[in-house]
């Protein structure tokens, strides 16, 4: 798999969110290139994120869903399940149907996450490149969202 939170080595989401109930978690300091390989691992967290309300049925927050299409990318890419590839596409849209504005995308729901910073842009940019890969319309996508926010671009 493609991505690892490495700031999250050893707690289930980092210090914020270690809950009771979360998933058994890697001892600090194991290299979390064997966290990429054991998709077991992925998938029980990502199922605890999803009954703990944290992602990916909480707010829509554009630095942190680009990293969940990566990561369902990812999961296709190594399990050849289409339903992760389905994830990743509904995410998308649901990014674009809450966050998306006339000129870009905001930040974030919450009223303060008005955009758009380009460190978020670019990274989601790069999560739309990643699903690009396997549909090109995704590609076209952002191509179109930097002519929009960048007009040197277009």
């Amino acid at each position: 798999m493609e991505l690892v939170n490495r700031w999250t080595v050893g707690t289930p989401l980092g210090p914020k969110h270690a809950k009771a109930g979360a998933p058994d978690t890697y001892p600090f300091g194991l290299q979390t290139s064997v966290m990429l390989r054991d998709v077991d691992y992925v998938l029980r967290k990502l199922d605890w994120m999803r009954a703990e309300g944290i992602w990916p049925n909480g707010l829509r927050y554009l630095w942190t869903d680009a990293f969940g299409v990566v990561l369902y990318v990812s999961l296709y890419k190594e399990l050849g399940e289409e339903r992760w590839l389905g994830e990743a596409e509904r995410l998308v849209a649901e990014v674009e149907r809450v966050l998306g504005r006339p000129r870009g995308l905001r930040i974030g729901e919450a009223a303060d996450r008005d955009g758009p910073y380009f460190h978020y842009l670019a990274m989601w940019l790069f999560a739309l490149a990643r699903l690009g890969d396997l549909k090109p319309r995704y590609r076209a996508r952002g191509v179109e969202l930097a002519r929009d926010i960048h007009p040197a671009a277009a």
